[in-house]
Protein backbone atom coordinates (compact mmCIF):
# COMPACT_ATOMS: atom_id res chain seq x y z
CA UNK A 1 0.00 0.00 0.00
CA UNK A 2 3.37 2.09 -0.20
CA UNK A 3 2.66 4.76 -2.26
CA UNK A 4 6.04 7.29 -3.25
CA UNK A 5 5.50 10.16 -5.77
CA UNK A 6 8.69 11.52 -7.24
CA UNK A 7 8.78 14.77 -8.61
CA UNK A 8 12.33 14.32 -9.97
CA UNK A 9 15.08 11.76 -9.72
CA UNK A 10 16.87 13.39 -6.31
CA UNK A 11 17.39 10.07 -4.95
CA UNK A 12 19.92 11.69 -2.57
CA UNK A 13 16.81 13.36 -0.77
CA UNK A 14 16.22 10.50 1.69
CA UNK A 15 19.84 9.17 1.61
CA UNK A 16 21.52 12.09 3.30
CA UNK A 17 20.68 14.12 6.45
CA UNK A 18 18.58 16.83 6.92
CA UNK A 19 20.47 19.95 7.45
CA UNK A 20 18.57 21.33 10.06
CA UNK A 21 19.61 18.48 12.43
CA UNK A 22 22.52 16.62 10.92
CA UNK A 23 24.91 18.91 9.55
CA UNK A 24 26.52 16.31 7.34
CA UNK A 25 23.73 16.75 4.56
CA UNK A 26 22.43 18.34 1.40
CA UNK A 27 19.05 20.09 0.76
CA UNK A 28 17.01 18.74 -1.68
CA UNK A 29 16.23 20.43 -4.99
CA UNK A 30 12.41 19.02 -5.02
CA UNK A 31 10.08 17.61 -3.05
CA UNK A 32 10.09 14.18 -2.25
CA UNK A 33 6.30 13.01 -0.82
CA UNK A 34 6.08 9.48 0.42
CA UNK A 35 2.72 7.57 2.11
CA UNK A 36 2.81 4.37 4.10
CA UNK A 37 0.13 2.80 6.16
CA UNK A 38 1.99 1.15 9.71
CA UNK A 39 0.83 -0.45 12.48
CA UNK A 40 2.07 0.59 15.68
CA UNK A 41 1.56 -1.10 19.08
CA UNK A 42 -1.59 -3.03 17.20
CA UNK A 43 -3.06 -0.06 15.62
CA UNK A 44 -2.62 0.81 11.58
CA UNK A 45 -1.94 4.55 10.94
CA UNK A 46 -1.52 6.30 7.96
CA UNK A 47 2.10 8.21 7.66
CA UNK A 48 3.04 10.88 5.14
CA UNK A 49 6.32 12.21 5.10
CA UNK A 50 7.49 15.00 2.71
CA UNK A 51 11.08 16.02 2.45
CA UNK A 52 11.75 19.77 0.40
CA UNK A 53 14.58 21.56 0.33
CA UNK A 54 13.54 23.57 3.74
CA UNK A 55 12.02 21.35 6.09
CA UNK A 56 10.71 17.65 6.57
CA UNK A 57 7.05 17.71 7.53
CA UNK A 58 5.27 14.66 8.48
CA UNK A 59 1.58 14.27 9.52
CA UNK A 60 0.54 10.60 11.15
CA UNK A 61 -3.27 10.13 10.95
CA UNK A 62 -5.84 7.59 11.74
CA UNK A 63 -6.71 5.08 9.60
CA UNK A 64 -10.42 7.05 9.04
CA UNK A 65 -8.53 10.48 7.98
CA UNK A 66 -8.07 12.36 11.44
CA UNK A 67 -5.21 14.03 11.98
CA UNK A 68 -3.51 12.79 15.74
CA UNK A 69 0.05 14.69 15.35
CA UNK A 70 2.35 16.82 12.94
CA UNK A 71 6.06 16.75 13.17
CA UNK A 72 8.14 19.35 11.49
CA UNK A 73 12.15 19.15 11.45
CA UNK A 74 13.62 22.70 9.67
CA UNK A 75 16.59 24.75 10.31
CA UNK A 76 15.32 25.42 13.60
CA UNK A 77 15.01 22.70 15.16
CA UNK A 78 12.43 19.16 15.72
CA UNK A 79 9.49 20.35 16.81
CA UNK A 80 6.01 18.18 17.22
CA UNK A 81 2.63 19.89 17.16
CA UNK A 82 4.84 22.86 17.66
CA UNK A 83 6.85 21.94 20.66
CA UNK A 84 10.65 21.06 20.30
CA UNK A 85 11.62 18.20 21.17
CA UNK A 86 14.90 17.55 19.79
CA UNK A 87 18.68 18.45 21.08
CA UNK A 88 21.58 20.27 19.78
CA UNK A 89 23.19 17.79 17.14
CA UNK A 90 26.44 16.83 17.53
CA UNK A 91 29.21 16.03 14.90
CA UNK A 92 32.67 15.00 13.88
CA UNK A 93 34.52 13.66 11.18
CA UNK A 94 36.74 9.92 12.26
CA UNK A 95 38.24 7.90 8.95
CA UNK A 96 38.88 5.11 11.40
CA UNK A 97 34.94 4.87 12.59
CA UNK A 98 33.98 1.95 11.10
CA UNK A 99 34.77 -1.27 8.48
CA UNK A 100 33.23 -0.92 5.41
CA UNK A 101 31.70 -3.25 2.70
CA UNK A 102 35.33 -2.46 -0.40
CA UNK A 103 35.02 -0.92 -3.14
CA UNK A 104 38.71 -1.15 -4.41
CA UNK A 105 38.42 1.21 -7.14
CA UNK A 106 37.05 4.32 -4.74
CA UNK A 107 38.73 6.65 -3.12
CA UNK A 108 36.50 7.78 -0.15
CA UNK A 109 35.85 10.10 2.20
CA UNK A 110 36.27 10.63 5.76
CA UNK A 111 33.49 8.91 7.93
CA UNK A 112 31.27 11.70 9.72
CA UNK A 113 29.21 10.76 12.32
CA UNK A 114 26.27 12.73 13.75
CA UNK A 115 23.98 12.48 16.38
CA UNK A 116 20.38 13.82 17.40
CA UNK A 117 18.79 13.19 20.81
CA UNK A 118 14.98 13.70 20.53
CA UNK A 119 13.26 14.30 23.83
CA UNK A 120 10.22 10.95 23.70
CA UNK A 121 9.04 11.30 27.69
CA UNK A 122 5.51 11.05 27.92
CA UNK A 123 4.94 10.22 24.53
CA UNK A 124 2.59 7.53 22.93
CA UNK A 125 3.98 5.32 20.49
CA UNK A 126 2.06 6.86 17.56
CA UNK A 127 3.59 10.22 18.77
CA UNK A 128 7.06 8.75 18.80
CA UNK A 129 6.41 7.26 15.59
CA UNK A 130 5.70 10.82 13.87
CA UNK A 131 8.73 12.00 15.75
CA UNK A 132 11.30 10.02 14.79
CA UNK A 133 9.41 9.76 10.71
CA UNK A 134 10.62 13.29 10.99
CA UNK A 135 14.34 13.26 12.74
CA UNK A 136 15.46 10.77 10.59
CA UNK A 137 13.45 11.35 6.87
CA UNK A 138 16.09 8.09 5.82
CA UNK A 139 14.79 5.34 8.08
CA UNK A 140 11.85 3.58 6.31
CA UNK A 141 8.35 4.17 7.73
CA UNK A 142 7.45 0.47 8.10
CA UNK A 143 11.25 0.32 10.54
CA UNK A 144 9.84 3.29 12.75
CA UNK A 145 6.66 1.93 13.14
CA UNK A 146 8.39 -1.53 14.59
CA UNK A 147 10.69 0.80 16.98
CA UNK A 148 7.95 3.20 18.23
CA UNK A 149 5.65 1.42 20.85
CA UNK A 150 9.48 0.21 22.58
CA UNK A 151 10.43 3.66 22.92
CA UNK A 152 7.50 4.84 24.60
CA UNK A 153 7.30 2.20 26.80
CA UNK A 154 11.41 1.97 27.43
CA UNK A 155 13.01 5.48 27.09
CA UNK A 156 12.76 9.26 27.57
CA UNK A 157 15.20 10.06 25.03
CA UNK A 158 16.49 8.03 21.94
CA UNK A 159 19.90 9.28 20.13
CA UNK A 160 19.73 8.53 16.50
CA UNK A 161 23.51 7.82 15.72
CA UNK A 162 24.47 8.15 12.07
CA UNK A 163 27.86 7.43 10.34
CA UNK A 164 28.03 7.69 6.42
CA UNK A 165 30.98 8.29 4.14
CA UNK A 166 31.29 9.15 0.08
CA UNK A 167 33.01 8.44 -3.22
CA UNK A 168 32.53 9.23 -6.72
CA UNK A 169 33.41 7.94 -10.42
CA UNK A 170 32.71 9.47 -13.26
CA UNK A 171 29.36 8.39 -13.59
CA UNK A 172 28.15 7.39 -9.91
CA UNK A 173 28.20 9.47 -6.64
CA UNK A 174 28.64 6.55 -3.58
CA UNK A 175 27.66 6.57 -0.39
CA UNK A 176 28.41 3.81 2.91
CA UNK A 177 26.27 4.85 6.24
CA UNK A 178 25.24 2.79 9.17
CA UNK A 179 22.63 4.34 11.54
CA UNK A 180 22.18 3.05 15.06
CA UNK A 181 18.77 3.83 17.70
CA UNK A 182 19.87 4.16 21.42
CA UNK A 183 16.82 4.72 24.49
CA UNK A 184 18.39 7.25 26.72
CA UNK A 185 21.79 7.53 25.24
CA UNK A 186 23.08 3.95 25.68
CA UNK A 187 20.82 1.25 25.61
CA UNK A 188 21.43 0.02 22.23
CA UNK A 189 18.07 -0.89 20.63
CA UNK A 190 16.28 -1.97 17.35
CA UNK A 191 17.68 -2.86 13.74
CA UNK A 192 21.28 -1.46 12.67
CA UNK A 193 20.58 -0.41 9.36
CA UNK A 194 23.94 -0.64 7.14
CA UNK A 195 23.86 0.53 3.30
CA UNK A 196 25.69 0.38 0.68
CA UNK A 197 24.61 2.43 -2.25
CA UNK A 198 25.43 4.15 -5.72
CA UNK A 199 23.32 6.92 -7.33
CA UNK A 200 23.95 8.13 -10.73
CA UNK A 201 25.64 11.66 -11.25
CA UNK A 202 23.85 14.43 -13.02
CA UNK A 203 25.03 16.99 -14.93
Amino acid sequence: MKKIFKLQSCVLVVCLLFVSVFSNSVYANTAEIESDIVTIDNTKYKIERTISDSAVNVTLKEVNGDTLCTAVNNENGLYLNGELISEKATDETNSTLMKAIPRAALKWGPWSTSNITVKTGGMNAALVAGAIAAAAPWVSLSVIGGMSATIAASYSKVVIKMQIRYAKDSKYQYYQRKTSFYGNGTSKFGPTLNEDRKVPLYK
